[in-house]
């Protein structure tokens, strides 16, 4: 089966839409390279896999990191989302500012924020897998390690304008 280019942009253009997102960078990668832009598809079902894991988990995990990678956007993205998925405004503020949240969230912010700056410190992994398991440890890594993804591409697309963090109202 062939990739479908215009199936593709249909697609994309009813994401930008259904959350308000410009992925114009991606756009970009569509009309440049299909197949580069097929490839780069497959990473949005990892960055978005979840099968133990709460909403509230990832999403707080999702909303830590990409903070990190000052993208407003991207953080934007992940607060529709998390909305979308059930998560309460009170937990979503909480995942931006650091404030308010049970414990238990709280560590996800912190061990998420951790990796993304490479600052784990001993007994956090094993906290997580305390927590999670192994399987909710993996599902962590693989929603930190997403968000650093999408406003690299930006960047070396020379999108970064793009990237400026705006105000988020919860």
């Amino acid at each position: 089966m062939s990739f479908n280019t215009s199936s593709a942009k249909t697609s994309l253009e009813s994401f930008e839409n259904h959350y308000e997102y410009d992925a114009s960078y991606l756009h970009e990668v569509l009309d440049a390279s299909p197949e580069g832009f097929e490839a780069f598809s497959k990473f949005g079902d990892m960055g978005m896999y979840r099968k133990t894991l709460s909403p509230e988990v990832f999403f707080v995990s999702k909303i830590a990191a990409a903070q990190t990678e000052d993208c407003g956007p991207c953080t934007k993205l992940n607060v529709r989302m998390a909305r979308e998925a059930g998560v309460s405004d009170q937990i979503i503020r909480g995942a931006m500012t650091g404030k308010g949240l049970r414990s238990d969230l709280e560590a996800v912010r912190v061990f998420s924020i951790a990796v993304a700056f490479n600052e784990v410190r001993p007994g956090q992994v094993e906290e997580m897998i305390d927590s999670y398991g192994r399987e909710g440890l993996a599902e962590l890594a693989l929603s930190i390690a997403s968000m650093r993804v999408y406003p690299c591409m930006k960047r070396a697309l020379g999108f970064d304008q793009s990237c400026a963090v705006a105000s988020i109202t919860i």
